[in-house]
């Protein structure tokens, strides 16, 4: 029996620093790549898959992606590329701050798009949006999202599940560990940049200028108020109901923290059974409309993306809770990359109906985060897994290296914020006071 200890104990010696690595290896086509998994934020993931395809070579790096969107706003995305002279696959599976936090503390498989000749047959070195180059359709899963249509680049790709379930090893997160439902082990995390959030109220709606502290906490508490609230106006009746993200998500640890609801205080919001706009909207901007809501309690959209469309319509006729008929207003939270695509807040567009609100009386300007003025914001943190080893320490840093060279230096992106272009920190952390030094 001590022999076979000893003998498992050595084994484990020589070959433990492989168990515990943050990179496996594939070998497909003749080719021997090496792999990384990433997961988390959904808020961060332009900035994230921007930051991929400039550390995996630019413009000769290829990607393949799950979903009806450009690469760079997709949720499953594979970069295929070359890193310190070696071939690399780095996947990703975006859930959700906390959820990711979560899924690598935990040692969580996930689904991820899986690695076949066929799928990097697939992958472009210009992917070129909503079904064009690089875009993958998985009609099997439940999980990486369902596309209807037939007409994918790789018809090799077409007709086959591309999933994987793999355990990630490198997660995003808008908000500290501390403040996640996974607090434990410590996962190294370096800071790589600065997201911003806004408040957004929908089409239509007039009278609601300004989210408070104050309001938030009334708001999101009963889930709904009226709108005198906003306006001091007593004669406002009309029902503002609240919307947002689920309990995983980082944009919605941020939202509690900064408004001193707390990141672990239960909210009432409103959504769909499903998590589908489609389902609950009809038409496009300028001229959607809302058609069913629900009160879905503590739950909440896992992505932005489902946000925009609510914030994108009008809400005069709505069936809340199956009574029909009815004209409300809708607030929520999002970042400001997700915002900026409904809401002239860096950028105009006909297209962009939603109506970004200032907090505590402070609009959002690139300006305003970084000298300290406007205080909904988090830092961007890269984690690794607790095993990640040197392979993964150093994978870690050049990707946060290649990100920051994706950040913002001018108030016309709205990907983040290099930390060098802060002139303020916040030592407290989230939700605490913002330093001018």
């Amino acid at each position: 029996m001590k022999l076979k200890t000893a003998i498992l104990g050595g084994l484990f010696a020589l070959f433990g620093a492989s168990f515990a690595s943050a990179q496996s290896t594939v070998s497909v086509g003749g080719t021997t790549y090496k792999v990384y998994n990433v997961t988390g934020a959904t808020a961060f993931r332009s900035a994230m898959n921007l930051g991929l395809k400039s550390l995996l070579g630019g413009a000769s790096a290829k990607v393949a992606f799950v979903g009806t969107s450009s690469y760079n706003a997709a949720d499953f995305t594979l970069f295929v590329g070359t890193l310190n002279s070696s071939p690399t696959i780095v996947r990703c599976s975006q859930s959700g701050s906390a959820e990711g936090v979560r899924d690598v503390a935990t040692a969580t498989a996930i689904n991820y798009i899986d690695i076949t000749e066929a799928v990097l047959n697939a992958a472009s070195a210009s992917p070129s949006g909503a079904r064009g180059n690089g875009w993958l359709a998985d009609p099997s899963s439940a999980t990486i999202p369902a596309n209807a249509a037939a007409n994918a680049t790789s018809s090799g790709v077409q007709s086959q599940p591309i999933r994987a379930s793999v355990v990630p090893k490198f997660t995003f997160s808008d908000a500290a560990q501390s403040i996640t439902p996974n607090p434990t082990p410590t996962l190294p995390a370096s800071n790589v940049g600065v997201i911003s959030f806004a408040f957004l109220t929908n089409q239509g709606t007039t009278g609601i200028t300004n989210m408070t502290d104050q309001l938030f906490n009334s708001l999101y508490s009963l889930g709904s108020i009226q709108k005198s609230g906003f306006t001091g106006n007593s004669a406002d009746t009309q029902k503002v109901l609240a919307m947002g993200r689920n309990a995983l998500s980082g944009t919605r640890i941020i939202a509690l923290a900064e408004t001193k609801y707390g990141p672990f205080t239960p909210v009432v919001q409103y959504g769909t059974n499903s998590d589908s706009a489609t389902a609950a909207t009809s038409g496009s901007a300028p001229s959607a409309s809302v058609t069913i809501l629900k009160n879905v309690g503590d739950g909440g959209f896992t992505s932005g993306s489902g946000l925009r469309a609510y914030m994108n319509a009008t809400s005069s006729s709505v069936t809340v809770d199956d009574v029909a008929a009815q004209n409300v207003a809708l607030v929520a939270y999002m970042s400001i990359a997700d915002a900026d695509s409904v809401a002239p807040i860096i950028s105009s567009g006909s297209s962009k109906t939603g109506i970004a609100l200032t907090y505590n009386g402070v609009a959002y300007t690139y300006d305003n985060v970084r000298n300290g003025a406007y205080s909904f914001w988090s830092y961007e943190r890269l984690m690794g897994a607790s095993d990640e080893g040197s392979d993964g320490a150093a994978f870690r840093t050049s990707l946060a290296t290649a990100i920051d060279g994706q950040l913002s230096t001018s108030s016309t992106n709205n990907v983040g914020i290099k930390l060098s272009q802060m002139n303020v920190t916040r030592p407290g952390g989230d939700g605490e006071a913002v330093v001018v030094p």
